[in-house]
C-alpha cells in the first residue's frame, strides 16, 4: 500500500523509526544506511544519515539518543521546508508533490 494509502498521511512517530536506525547505544547511524526517505502522496522528506549526523553534532556536541525526539527530526525537516535551515547543511531535503509550479525541492537532487 505504501504511498498510496499511508495511515492518515501522519508522520508523527518517525521520529522512533529514525531512532531504529541508529547503532546501538549509540548517537551514530549504522553503516549500513545511507538515507532514510519517508514519503507521502504530497511530499519526500529525505535524511541523509552523515549529513544529519554532523548536522546534529555541531549544534549539540553532547547529544545523546534521546536528543532524537519529534521536534528534532520533524522540526528540522520543516524549518528546511520554510527556509530557516539550509538542506545541505543539515542533510534533510525536501520535495513538495504539489501541483504548484511554484513549489520547490530544497537542496540539491
Amino acid at each position: 500500500w505504501g504511498v498510496v494509502d499511508t495511515w492518515r498521511s501522519r508522520v508523527d512517530n518517525m521520529q522512533s523509526s529514525l531512532r531504529m536506525c541508529l547503532e546501538p547505544d549509540s548517537m551514530r547511524f549504522r553503516a549500513d544506511l545511507e538515507d532514510f526517505v519517508c514519503l507521502s502522496p504530497g511530499m519526500c522528506i529525505e535524511y541523509r544519515l552523515r549529513q544529519f549526523h554532523r548536522y546534529l553534532a555541531q549544534r549539540n556536541p553532547s547529544t545523546s539518543v534521546d536528543a532524537l525526539t519529534e521536534e528534532v527530526v520533524i522540526g528540522t525537516a520543516m524549518r528546511v521546508d520554510a527556509g530557516q535551515v539550509d538542506a545541505a547543511t543539515s542533510g534533510v531535503f525536501i520535495d513538495n508533490f504539489a501541483q504548484d509550479k511554484n513549489t520547490r525541492r530544497k537542496g540539491p537532487p
